[in-house]
């Protein structure tokens, strides 16, 4: 599954848990925009004869204020948003092994730099074929690992994470606002 397939997938998968985060932040933002305009209104009616300025120099501090809260609660959302996203993208990284596995690992492995590895963590299913392409090195099966592998020199001078998780993670940054721009569109 290349990238297109991934940010697909988590299209598919996210757009009915994020339409309701979504909703409720836009209620939230509703809500307080009613609030703020029923203060406004109560501030205006009071003040009205005497105190004309004092209201204004108070309706901008409220609005101010529900602003900032908007704009919190936005950032906020977002920041969820983001996490479920990334925490769906990491769940969905084991999808991505399929036929092409030995093929994928061995184009992943050959991004090495020239090194005597001496210790590899990859996927339980990538054990065999590691232990055949790195032959001196010593070689552990590791669940967390989608795909990919995690090579350590002599003493962890050297070490290259060349993982899907750590692809996922080098990526984000480019991914995220394409998958917020697709949720924003899709609710």
């Amino acid at each position: 599954m290349g990238r297109d397939e991934l940010v697909a997938a988590l299209r598919r998968q996210t757009e009915e848990k994020i339409a309701s985060q979504w909703e409720e932040a836009r209620a939230k933002a509703r809500e307080i925009r009613k609030e703020r305009e029923n203060r406004l209104s109560r501030l205006r009616e009071e003040l009205a004869a005497s105190r004309r300025e004092a209201a204004r120099v108070e309706a901008e501090a409220v609005l101010r204020q529900a602003e900032g809260e908007i704009r919190d609660r936005t950032l906020r959302t977002e920041r969820e948003v983001s996490e479920r996203l990334y925490r769906i993208g990491v769940g969905l990284l084991p999808e991505l092994r399929g036929e092409n596995d030995e093929k994928s690992f061995r184009s992943l492995s050959e991004e090495l730099p020239p090194f005597l590895w001496s210790a590899l963590r990859v996927n339980p299913a990538d054990v065999d074929l590691a232990s055949t392409l790195f032959p001196d090195a010593d070689v552990t099966g590791d669940e967390r690992i989608a795909g990919g592998l995690d090579a350590a020199s002599d003493g962890d001078r050297v070490r290259v994470v060349n993982t899907y998780e750590k692809r996922l993670e080098r990526a984000w940054e480019e991914l995220l606002p394409i998958l917020l721009r697709d949720v924003e569109a899709s609710t």
